[in-house]
């Protein structure tokens, strides 16, 4: 999965002429997994979820498998608030590269809830995303 994607660590093993450095921290190489999960500025905003303690013990492993993770504890609904909220980060990252305007962090959760939401119709287990 992280191969494919557009990041900049990867344009620069073929040989694109990119800064290969996180957009968003300016710290840390651009992997598909600091750029979706363990940026300061990325984490900043799963930490602002309940799904947080589970996925703040996964640092190290890829994509792939934190997504497996949760697939495989049959948590559908968490599953795709991660994926909404994964695109959001994503969309927000594209946003910085090419010089447009960046959303707050609040809105990538409510876009998230309220994707799943709509799916499950209106679930009461949502409102256990939040933990403020």
């Amino acid at each position: 999965m992280s191969e494919w994607t557009p990041l900049s660590i990867n344009l620069r093993k073929r040989n694109v002429p990119v800064n290969y450095i996180c957009h968003c921290c300016n710290l840390e190489e651009e992997t598909l997994e600091h750029a979706l999960f363990w940026c300061k500025e990325v984490s900043a905003i799963w930490k602002k979820t309940a799904l947080w303690s589970e996925l703040g013990f996964l640092k190290g492993i890829s994509c792939c498998d934190v997504l497996q993770r949760l697939f495989n504890r049959g948590w559908k609904n968490d599953l795709a608030f991660v994926c909404m909220v994964m695109w959001g980060i994503w969309y927000n990252r594209n946003c910085r590269v090419h010089g447009k305007k960046v959303r707050t962090e609040y809105r990538f959760i409510r876009l998230g809830v309220g994707y799943v939401g709509r799916v499950s119709d209106h679930s009461p287990e949502i409102e256990r995303w939040f933990n403020w």
